[in-house]
């Protein structure tokens, strides 16, 4: 069985990410914390925010925070792209 959720990983007093996984382990024992590029972050913590029976409604779900956090421009986020219903979209202008 696959499961299908989305998650905020985040280092304790400092930025955090928020990302779409699949896995065959139920999500809570599951260890990735995300596929950050930015070698700077380094998150400790984990909170499954919502589990679906898709991947598409995972990645719906993922794109709405995306873009309702601008994860590609905002500091507080190690997201250097937002997730869309066709892909990434990264933000050229963002640090």
């Amino acid at each position: 069985m696959e499961y299908h959720y989305i998650y905020y990983s985040y280092e304790e007093f400092g930025r955090g990410y928020i990302g779409c996984r699949t896995c065959s382990c139920l999500p809570e024992e599951d260890n990735y914390l995300g596929s950050y590029k930015d070698k700077t972050f380094n998150p400790t913590q984990k909170i499954i925010l919502e589990t679906f029976d898709s991947v598409e409604e995972a990645l719906e779900a993922e794109s709405i925070l995306h873009n309702f956090y601008e994860v590609d421009k905002n500091p507080h986020f190690a997201n250097r792209a937002k997730q869309t219903s066709t892909g990434f979209y990264c933000n050229k202008g963002a640090g």
